[in-house]
């Protein structure tokens, strides 16, 4: 019995994208009826799936377009429809056969390494999970029927030779593991997820270590990941499953933390793995709640941002009268590894307090003017937190509600957020990180 095949490696999932015909539908049929694959070619110099799904039915009435797959000048292989799916591509083979269109006119043209490598990766895995053999695969023109066609116009004998071979370029290095079709065979215990990069290895390099050549479909599953940036701790590198969907905010979010140097908690094995990220307004004027506290995370595959009115800054009450002869204490913009937890503000409610040193900058003039990098930097504890301002309502003014700690405005979103917190360390442990950035304009 063959399994059915869910994830074919290194194309791109186009069944439910493509046109369709409203009025018909292609007739199904179990895999086991499949015993040959069809190599076609467009006879077209230039083309895409999508244009030949709109030509099969505007011209030709069918209910969609008549490949299974097609692999585009630039070496895209678009999976057109289910291979249970009985398409029309080559008569009364229909029933029997896959169908793969290669874009470009071979009585003209030559078969170049961006289409050839993915078709041959394409037929070895199509052959192995079907269980057909290379002499299964053949040319529209070898089918019975169709001998006065010369589609595809290519050396079908070398095409098969070749699929029992592991395609070689100049750029292509050798690896004991194998390419991404022997990673994925389900015989195998090893879990494809389970790839990890080095200390200080890319996701590009750990790629090409495991003999990854579908950089596109690497891309594809981690757009959280800068994959040609080194990372100082090991990471999870997907190659199977869903496309990564990221949200353009926290998308935005990731790529200035990253281009800070800033770590990006990125698991999704289990839920609240938190990213506290504070954004400050470089409004010099105080006193007011004019910056953002956002907090988001990654669970089985899914991006959730949560963005709450706050400051990040002390109120005006604190720059003119000072707790410290040193000045007013103001967060330095950073990131806060570990630095937070669960505890008491002032040994009345919960909030994040201080678990780690933090710096700071002491602004020390006693002006109405916030002075965020002229002051004294100071590094320790000194019981800058993360809590609430009013015990009700929404505040406006911050005042004596910061002295330089980093404070919500809304009670409800207070709340919230302490919510996500004890969630978070229910799951990840009682220390949290704090990131402070500046907000881009």
């Amino acid at each position: 019995m063959i399994t059915p095949i869910l994830y074919i490696p290194g194309t791109k999932d186009c069944r439910e994208k493509l046109l369709k015909n409203p009025e018909k539908n292609y007739a199904a049929r179990p895999l086991s009826n499949i015993r040959k694959i069809a190599v076609h070619h467009s006879l077209t110099r230039t083309g895409s799936a999508e244009s030949f799904a709109r030509y099969h039915i505007n011209h030709h009435n069918w209910p969609g377009i008549g490949y299974h797959f097609v692999i585009e000048k630039d070496g895209t292989v678009k999976w057109c429809n289910d291979l249970n799916i009985k398409s029309y591509h080559v008569g009364k083979n229909n029933d029997v056969a896959v169908g793969i269109c290669l874009v470009g006119d071979f009585r003209a043209e030559m078969l170049e390494d961006r289409q050839r490598l993915p078709l041959m990766k394409l037929l070895r895995f199509l052959t192995r999970e079907l269980d057909l053999n290379r002499d299964d695969v053949l040319g529209h023109n070898e089918f019975e029927g169709y001998s006065s066609k010369a589609c595809p116009c290519l050396d079908m004998n070398t095409i098969r030779d070749q699929i029992g071979k592991k395609p070689q370029t100049a750029e292509a290095p050798k690896y004991p593991i194998g390419n991404l079709d022997t990673l994925l065979r389900p015989e195998l215990t090893f879990d494809p997820n389970d790839l990890m990069t080095k200390p200080g290895e890319s996701v590009m390099a750990a790629a090409h270590r495991f003999g990854l050549f579908d950089m596109g479909d690497i891309k594809a599953r981690n757009k959280s990941l800068d994959i040609k940036k080194p990372s100082k701790n090991p990471i999870p590198v997907k190659v199977k499953g869903p496309v990564e969907i990221i949200p353009d905010r926290i998308r935005q979010l990731i790529g200035i933390l990253e281009q800070n140097g800033h770590q990006v908690f990125k698991s999704d094995q289990r839920p609240y793995n938190l990213n506290i990220v504070g954004i400050r307004n470089e409004n010099a004027t105080p006193n007011a709640f004019d910056d953002e506290l956002c907090v988001f995370w990654n669970y089985k595959n899914q991006w959730t941002l949560k963005k709450f009115k706050a400051t990040t800054d002390p109120g005006l009450t604190y720059l003119l009268d000072p707790l410290s002869e040193a000045g007013t204490a103001i967060l330095k913009e950073g990131q806060y590894r570990g630095a937070y937890k669960l505890g008491l503000h002032r040994n009345k409610y919960t909030a994040l307090v201080q678990a780690a040193p933090v710096t700071v900058i002491r602004d020390f003039n006693r002006d109405d003017k916030l002075d965020f990098r002229t002051g004294v930097e100071q590094t320790g504890f000194f019981g800058i937190n993360i809590h609430r301002a009013s015990a009700s309502g929404e505040s406006t003014l911050v005042n004596k509600w910061s002295a330089g700690c980093q404070v919500l405005a809304n009670i409800q979103e207070y709340n919230e957020f302490i919510r996500l917190c004890k969630d978070a360390t229910a799951e990840w442990g009682e220390k949290l990180t704090y990131t402070l950035i500046r907000k881009k304009t």
